[in-house]
């Protein structure tokens, strides 16, 4: 996994959890409603980053073989990404 790559999937699941607060939403059904709409908001942004800058986001690279050096240097919690 990139770094592009985390920060779109962090991205995803914070806008899927502002979608979700908004719309005050209760339950499988509406959650997955925001869950659906904050996925193709960033899916489409990734697309776009792609498409118009030539920046490929998804890769084959996987967590499990990155190094330790690597892995040190990842945020361990969401308060450290915000700091």
């Amino acid at each position: 996994m990139t770094n592009l790559e985390l920060v779109f999937t962090a991205l995803s699941e914070e806008v899927t959890h502002a979608i979700a607060v908004r719309d005050n939403a209760q339950g499988f059904n509406q959650n997955q409603e925001a869950a659906i709409t904050g996925g193709q908001f960033v899916g489409n942004a990734r697309e776009r980053l792609e498409n118009e800058q030539g920046i490929k986001v998804i890769s084959s690279k996987n967590y499990l073989d990155t190094s330790k050096n690597e892995k040190d240097a990842l945020p361990e919690s969401k308060d450290e990404i915000k700091n």
